[in-house]
């Protein structure tokens, strides 16, 4: 059978822009001192600037190292061997879908979207959406550093380099990102935003009998995009688990350390 598939990826966010309007909430617009007293976080330069800095630095690093790293040649493709890969992840060789790839891409862009809805609460001013904005930027730019940073190092061909049977379009083979498959970013981004916009949910509305869907949709949306990343011949399951672990502990960490519970700085 015959495959021919042109997957496009998250491959160029808007890190220095993210970063750029962290750094404003957090001084001239005074988050910290904004808040009402209702609201479930506090801001503090002392914890965020260092989130911003390591994040938003650590982000443009790997993008500079994705730089120095070639593709991968016709004669190096041609001797990739399943030696090496792990039983759990053989049949993603045999998985390439455009429909999967587009669906999975649709999916991504709506869960990274998805803690503006908290804009739209009636339970949350306007005064506190400085705050969703921050956290949410926060969370998408850690997600960014440690998705790309794992690439980097890591260089992982995809599933579908090793499949003869599948033509593989020639500006697949000319693009390095054929080297970046662990660990699946779309998923990473997916669980970082859906659970870091469920964790604000639960946060401002504490009393919901909302909450339990929320965090079923949350923890639904990154796991349906895991899946059609693999449908689509891009990832293998570990790499989809492995992004699907470490975007859902970024999106609930953000959240966490910035709860007035929690006092880290008075």
């Amino acid at each position: 059978m015959k495959f021919n598939l042109k997957i496009s990826s998250i491959s160029e966010s808007p890190i220095l822009l993210l970063v750029l309007i962290s750094m404003l909430l957090v001084t001239n617009l005074n988050v910290a001192q904004a808040q009402s007293k209702r609201s479930p976080y506090k801001m503090h330069a002392v914890l965020d600037f260092p989130i911003i800095g390591i994040s938003g630095g650590g982000a443009l690093a790997a993008r500079f190292l994705e730089r120095g790293i070639e593709p991968l040649t016709a004669v190096e493709i041609s001797n990739l061997s399943t030696t090496n890969i792990p039983q759990i992840d053989l049949s993603a060789h045999n998985q390439w879908s455009p429909q999967f790839g587009t669906a999975s891409q649709i999916g991504t862009y709506a869960a990274i979207l998805s803690p503006g809805l908290l804009l739209f609460s009636p339970d949350i001013n306007r005064k506190e959406w400085g705050s969703v904005i921050l956290l949410s930027a926060e969370t998408f730019a850690m997600t960014d550093f440690l998705v790309r940073m794992t690439k980097v190092q890591t260089l992982r061909p995809r599933p579908y380099l090793y499949n003869p049977d599948i033509i593989v379009p020639q500006e697949f083979l000319n693009d390095r990102n054929h080297r970046f498959s662990y660990f699946s970013g779309s998923t990473a981004y997916s669980a970082g935003m859906s659970f870091a916009a469920a964790s604000m949910f639960a946060d401002y509305h504490p009393k919901s009998k909302f909450k339990p869907y929320v965090w079923v949709l949350a923890a639904v949306v990154p796991a349906t995009v895991g899946y059609m990343r693999y449908r689509s011949g891009e990832h293998y399951p570990t790499d989809i688990v492995s992004g699907y672990v470490v975007g859902a502990s970024v999106g609930l960490l953000i959240p966490y350390v910035h709860r007035k519970a929690k006092k880290w700085f008075r």
